[in-house]
């Protein structure tokens, strides 16, 4: 019986301990979504540590101070207020970027370079909306930004911008007049954006676009092989192609109906029913949203769910996309009473209750699951385990023998 790490405590520090073995219990082994190897020490949600496959996840007081680490790259999340993510380019080139919220941005980039932000007042950001540098001077008052070849100025953003490089040329003053010319590819102009704009596109295929818009009322898009056509955007639509493709809206979300050949197509009367069929996804729902079936093809077979929002949820993981009986592997949640979870390997895991009405959020489910747990139980071709009230009573079995746990902290062999 392992009581000897409470020998010798002073009698104001026994509960102290004891509740710290109380809730250390509760989070040291895996839960839910983390994989069955991983390890684990600490005492969530004040701290916890846990490792499997090459991550490091560490948490203090949880959701405060997030880390992780990889052989690629690490993180830290000091919540709601700053983080910072550094990647392993090779053995002696890194990349690091942190944000202080709300004003303050900066990081290294591969190169050695530096970059500082004191938003809105001053400074430079990196690979940041699109863009691979964009420099800030008291914005909105002026901007400028660099992408690739093109560079573009803004004043007063996003009112009046300029810019050219790499085959383009743009310049506008919203909402008065707007151009964007791509050299052998495509151009438009806007007067009264967004009332009314025109232009082409894809002038370097065989088959150029005509577009005009004058919105909301009346839109259309079409070159020989293709037309789209809109009316009172974007409620009422038309497109069509000389493939077969149709496809329409009218009026939008409520009724749609698209097909492009016999297995790919799509129609809903939205909230009844809807159905989609295309190369790699299914979908059907009835009473949006709350009956829903959904299959996406993947590359080593595919994702199959069933569900009734948000109490039911039903998803196999498919080893042939062809055979829903084919599955190597299953999750299944009856919210909030319980939640089950077969994986690839065979190994079992149920939990009751199971207030996650959804899935993903390891952090949370590893570090205050326990909150809400009533009753776990995990079995593989090793390991038989149980615990109620995560460690109040239970048992584990394996290779090496068993014991029984007593009040979260007594474990008696056998």
């Amino acid at each position: 019986m392992r009581t000897r790490r409470w020998a010798g405590l002073p009698p104001r520090l026994r509960w102290f301990a004891l509740l710290l073995a109380l809730v250390s219990g509760c989070a040291l082994n895996p839960r839910g979504d983390e994989p069955p190897e991983t390890e684990a020490v600490g005492f969530p949600p004040f701290y916890r540590r846990a490792v499997y496959e090459n991550k490091t996840r560490t948490n203090v007081l949880f959701p405060i101070y997030r880390e992780l680490e990889t052989p690629e790259r690490s993180g830290i999340l000091v919540f709601p207020i700053f983080w910072k993510r550094e990647f392993l380019i090779d053995e002696d080139t890194t990349e690091m970027d942190w944000v202080l919220l709300p004003f303050l941005f900066g990081g290294t980039e591969s190169d050695g370079e530096d970059h500082f932000l004191f938003f809105p007042f001053w400074g430079e950001s990196r690979d940041m909306l699109g863009k691979d540098r964009m420099r800030f001077r008291f914005f909105p008052l002026y901007l400028d930004a660099v992408h690739g070849e093109y560079e573009s100025g803004h004043a007063l953003w996003p009112l009046i911008s300029w810019g050219e490089g790499d085959g383009r040329s743009d310049f506008r003053i919203l909402p008065f007049y707007a151009r964007d010319d791509h050299e052998g590819k495509s151009w438009s102009r806007s007067v009264l954006w967004p009332f009314l704009s025109w232009g082409q596109e894809s002038l370097d295929t065989e088959h150029p676009v005509d577009q005009f818009f004058f919105f909301p009322f009346y839109g259309r898009s079409s070159s020989d092989v293709h037309s789209s056509t809109t009316v009172l955007f974007p409620f009422f639509s038309l497109s069509d192609n000389d493939a077969g493709f149709t496809e329409v809206n009218a009026p939008w979300p409520f009724y749609r109906n698209m097909r492009a050949s016999e297995d790919r197509y799509a129609y809903r009367l939205w909230p009844l029913f809807g159905r989609l069929r295309d190369d790699d996804e299914e979908e059907d729902w009835f009473l949006w949203p709350l009956f829903w079936r959904t299959k996406y093809v993947l590359p080593e077979g595919a994702v199959l769910t069933h569900s009734f929002v948000p109490f039911y949820r039903n998803t196999a993981y498919l080893s042939d996309p062809k055979s829903e009986e084919a599955d190597r592997g299953r999750q299944v949640q009856v919210w909030p009473l319980f939640r089950r979870i077969r994986d690839d390997r065979g190994a079992v895991y149920f939990r009751t209750f199971a207030l996650l009405p959804f899935n993903g959020m390891t952090d949370v489910k590893a570090n205050l699951g326990w909150l809400w747990t009533l009753f776990e139980y995990y079995e593989d071709e090793e390991t038989e385990k149980a615990e109620l009230l995560s460690g109040l009573l239970g048992y584990e079995s394996g290779a090496d023998g068993g014991h029984i746990r007593l009040l979260w902290f007594l474990d008696i062999p056998y």
